[in-house]
């Protein structure tokens, strides 16, 4: 009994740490978007005013 309910808890913490790892690489993924999109918006004042509802329709 003892045997199996430690390949138990091992599976469960296997998965566990896999569910980590997957959420450490989507992180990761969305911080490289943020990253690459970062200069786009940072010195870009024509930008940021249409963001915030700035502009002029015709």
């Amino acid at each position: 009994m003892i045997a199996n309910g430690g390949n138990l808890l091992s599976q469960f913490l296997g998965s566990k740490e896999k569910f980590i790892e997957q959420a450490s690489n989507s992180l990761q993924a969305y911080l490289t978007q943020i990253e690459s999109a970062y200069p786009l918006f940072q010195n870009n004042t024509s930008l940021t005013e249409y963001l915030n509802g700035a502009y002029h329709s015709d």
